[in-house]
């Protein structure tokens, strides 16, 4: 009996030296923000994917943005295109030649000066450009391909992709 009252007493020992003190609960990390889904449509409307995240009155950056991914010495480079919103990165498109543009230059790829974001390039008689648009709760991007060879001047952006983000509680 003396046997099971020492185990006994070691085993409350042992977990009175496991709970938590004042001082290390205070220093807990804060719980992450809630996520929600977000859905993406392409331009027909049809939802093509989704993707968390999280769900804050901060605003957050958004923005179209060219990350290379083949190795330097391929002779047909490729860079995504990705959408970055609410700390989520979007995988767009792949492209052969992607820089961002500043607001200065939209007029010249007849991008709307309210675009929040803009990229693209021209490799080898082809242009891609893209831009991104916010309306009304809706994150748009529009982009354009133009060969080489085409007689207009005009760039006719089309709308490609639609990011649905979930309405903010008030």
């Amino acid at each position: 009996m003396g046997r099971n009252i020492t185990y006994t007493l070691m085993v409350l020992m042992l977990l009175s030296a496991c709970t938590p003190t004042e001082k290390e609960t205070e220093t807990e990390s804060p719980p992450p923000p809630p996520r929600e889904r977000a859905i993406i449509y392409d331009s027909t409307g049809i939802a093509i994917d989704s993707v968390d995240i999280p769900v804050t009155e901060q605003q957050l950056p958004v923005k179209l943005d060219c990350r290379k991914v083949s190795q330097p010495d391929a002779d047909f480079p490729l860079y995504e295109v990705s959408l970055y919103a609410l700390n989520t990165r979007i995988p767009l498109d792949t492209i052969h030649s992607c820089t961002s543009f500043n607001g200065d230059q939209y007029d010249e790829f007849e991008i709307p000066s309210e675009a929040l974001s803009a990229c693209g390039g021209w490799f080898k008689g082809v242009g891609e450009y893209f831009y991104l648009m916010d309306e009304n709760t809706d994150l748009v991007v529009y982009a354009v391909w133009l060969k080489e060879e085409q007689t207009t001047n005009r760039y006719p952006y089309r709308e490609v992709y639609r990011l649905k983000l979930p309405a903010l509680e008030q």
